[in-house]
């Protein structure tokens, strides 16, 4: 009987609620009723429950799969077993770890396998022995999808066939970061209700230019006291973010409140939204930003000017650069008129071309093509041995002469 459904397994190792998890969420709440998604999930999450598995559990079935290296082979032969039970025809994995175990756990099974390329940090020699591994190993997979044609062209560069690559960036759900209500996140946060507030949402780790953000803040705030910057996330920085805020005495101005889950009303009564990155691929903060209808300063790295125009939808800079930082940030609080234009033209921008809508008919239609692909090899395959057969039993009942 033929099946109904298209099942995707998809494999993410997750230390907390990142940009690749959130893109795997909002894709659940959009698919079509004949697509039907499973997640395993590395926890990585350090203390408590996981809360990419805890919000999966409202969507769909999600396997916890045990980190380190020493739980890794049973991890793969649980993937194996998911594969084989729940009949699922496309493997989807988004980091290097899952690769491997996508690559692996398919070594002897007939599903295809998509890589998400989201880009890479290399923040240890350990991370880049590992990443030089993964660009072995995703010259293998069935197809593998770019965040951003900045990140297609990386791939080519690795050896990947153009051909195997598909773009499709990242996207949000214009309509969820509306505003239904005034939000004011100052009275939650102890900030002055007169408070102009920066933000920047992501993790804290030396590629997302957190420590040029802390410079340009110092400027910012020699100019403007009243001012108030929230780095929102977690990360390897966290630690000796803390110790130079509070070595430069500002740790009542450059607040670092972790995790946010209602990252929303944040959003949506900042002034102004930074990403001082070194390095990225699709941003999804920065969509998250423009569609709050926010001002947004950003570095001219990876994918970000895919989605921002100089002067036009948003402020480009180079990376490294706190004084430029200092400079765009002060001009933004300093001339609303001009805020207010790019972000009214940042919001269009997104909601016109990074929708969440055309962002899953892509991944569908891929997925789709990989599995009806996948039939028709395995149709030709039982085919090829139901003739076999027939041959076979022919040349028994001919006699000889």
């Amino acid at each position: 009987m033929q099946k109904t459904k298209i099942r995707i397994l998809h494999l993410r190792s997750s230390p907390f609620l990142g940009s690749p998890e959130k893109i795997i969420l909002e894709q659940l709440k959009h698919l079509p009723g004949y697509c039907e998604y499973h997640v395993g999930v590395f926890d990585e999450q350090i203390g408590g429950s996981n809360d990419f598995i805890t919000a999966l559990r409202k969507h769909c079935r999600v396997y916890p799969l045990r980190d380190g290296l020493a739980n890794f082979p049973p991890a793969v032969l649980e993937i194996n077993r998911i594969l084989r039970d729940s009949q699922i025809d496309v493997i989807c994995s988004h980091d290097y770890k899952s690769n491997v175990a996508s690559f692996i756990a398919t070594w002897r099974q007939p599903v295809p396998r998509v890589a998400v390329f989201h880009g890479r940090t290399s923040t240890t020699r350990r991370m880049r022995l590992y990443e030089r591994l993964d660009d072995t190993i995703l010259t293998r997979f069935d197809a593998i999808v770019a965040v951003s044609q900045s990140q297609r062209q990386r791939l080519i560069s690795l050896g990947i066939t153009p051909e195997r690559i598909h773009v499709i960036p990242n996207a949000v759900d214009v309509q969820a970061y509306l505003p239904s209500k005034q939000a004011n996140p100052h009275s939650s946060l102890c900030l002055p209700a007169t408070s102009r507030v920066v933000v920047y949402s992501g993790r804290l780790s030396r590629e997302k230019g957190v420590y040029t953000l802390l410079e340009a803040a110092r400027r910012v705030l020699a100019a403007i006291p009243d001012a108030r910057f929230l780095l929102l996330g977690r990360g390897p920085e966290e630690n000796g973010i803390r110790r130079q805020i509070a070595a430069a005495g500002l740790t009542d101005k450059i607040i670092l409140p972790g995790y946010v889950s209602d990252v929303y009303s944040v959003y949506r009564s900042m002034d102004v939204f930074v990403l001082p990155s070194i390095r990225e691929g699709m941003p999804l903060a920065l969509l998250e930003a423009l569609a709050s209808k926010k001002p947004v300063i950003a570095t001219n790295v990876g994918g970000v000017p895919e989605i921002l125009t100089h002067d036009a939808t948003g402020i480009l800079i180079e990376p490294g650069k706190a004084d430029c930082l200092a400079h765009a940030i002060l001009d933004l609080l300093s001339n609303p008129a001009k805020a207010e234009r790019l972000a009214a033209a940042g919001f269009h921008r997104v909601r016109s071309e990074f929708g969440v809508d055309d962002h899953v008919r892509l991944y569908v239609q891929l997925f789709s093509s990989l599995a009806s692909c996948s039939s028709r090899e395995e149709n030709n395959a039982g085919r090829d041995l139901d003739n076999m057969g027939k041959a076979q039993a022919h040349s028994r009942v001919v006699p000889r002469s």
